[in-house]
């Protein structure tokens, strides 16, 4: 069930990005919706299927990513997803990606810490505060 641009929604589309679990990435993490963490972002070109794997380093899991269009057509997308690392007391610490989505092999773009643990989630998305009940 891969995540498409909105402006996609209901109309064929071109490319989609989906998590995925990477056996080489070590052990996953517990938790997330299917007891254990994705630790793989995975980018796919339809039809012909050409796909990019963004593997996380041990410890990580990433939750579904949300689309930031493009401003401009041709501009830069990008990706912003929620990372979790595992920290050496058992408890983890949440980060924002930022990643070029037609670039995921080379990884993000920027790392924004997050003050405090975020809950590991599929399917969601984030929306602006204006439009919060």
């Amino acid at each position: 069930m891969p995540r498409i641009r909105d402006a996609d929604c209901g109309r064929a589309y071109g490319k989609g990005w989906y998590l995925t679990m990477n056996p080489q990435g070590g052990p996953p993490l517990p938790g997330g919706p299917v007891g254990a963490a994705f630790n793989a972002l995975v980018r796919i070109e339809l039809p012909h299927g050409r796909i990019d794997l963004m593997p996380l380093p041990p410890g990580h899991a990433i939750s579904e990513p949300v689309h930031v269009p493009a401003t401009q057509p041709g501009g830069s997308e990008w990706l912003l997803c929620v990372v979790d690392r595992a920290a050496e007391d058992g408890s983890f610490k949440s980060e924002v990606w930022v990643l070029d989505a037609n670039k995921l092999v080379e990884g993000p773009i920027a790392r924004v810490q997050v003050p405090l643990p975020l809950r590991a989630q599929v399917h969601g998305c984030w929306v602006p505060a204006d439009q919060l009940p």
